[in-house]
């Protein structure tokens, strides 16, 4: 082969694999792109933030959170109506002459403590009259020796004629009535207001 052949025979194959190779560059297959996950629309999909608030340095405030309905408080039992109990009265007719005698001399050093109470008392009647001359009547009671005694001054419930209404001088009489006292500056009186009078030892019953 002549060297004019042998090139343009070299030159053909030169021209033949440029060919070949620009033919398959432009058939080659592309590899198969990889499919984005399918996106449910149940599943959250999270928050969207504004780019404003991103820029801004802000975070979005969380959603507003539901409060259930408070329980309903149970009635308060204690704010029910309580009956008032009924008046405690201080019976002091089945006590020994002792126990009422030193129960007296309580009432004339303290006599605060009792104030408002209603006392019920036995002892003797007596009279007497207060500074302006008008007769006054109490309840005497006495030691256990009758060596010593207290008074307590009472009036009378309604009207009574003084002294046809009144007991004798003397007798045995029982009393109930309010508690009150006056300070007379040398001694402590002792009185029941509103008092109810009866002849004899006579006990509340029930």
């Amino acid at each position: 082969m002549t060297d004019t052949k042998w090139k343009k025979a070299v030159f053909a194959v030169l021209i033949l694999g440029m060919i070949q190779n620009t033919v398959g560059l432009g058939c080659a297959k592309k590899p198969a792109a990889t499919p984005a996950p399918a996106i449910s629309s149940a599943e959250p999909q999270g928050t969207l933030v504004p780019i404003e608030n991103l820029l801004n340095d802000e975070t979005p405030a969380p959603a507003e959170e539901t409060i259930a309905p408070a329980v309903e408080e149970a009635p308060d039992l204690l704010s029910e109506e309580v009956p008032e109990e009924t008046e405690e009265v201080m019976d002091m007719t089945f006590m020994s002459s002792t126990v009422i005698y030193s129960e007296v001399l309580n009432m004339m050093t303290n006599p605060e403590e009792y104030a408002g109470k209603t006392i019920r008392i036995t002892g003797f009647f007596a009279t007497g009259e207060d500074d302006d001359g008008n007769p006054v009547v109490g309840c005497i009671i006495p030691d256990a020796t009758q060596c010593c005694a207290q008074g307590v001054q009472f009036f009378w419930n309604g009207e009574h004629k003084f002294p046809d209404d009144y007991p004798k001088e003397g007798e045995t009489i029982t009393v109930e009535g309010v508690f009150d006292y006056k300070d007379a500056g040398y001694t402590v009186l002792l009185m029941l207001k509103d008092a109810d009078l009866w002849l004899g030892v006579q006990p509340r019953q029930g």
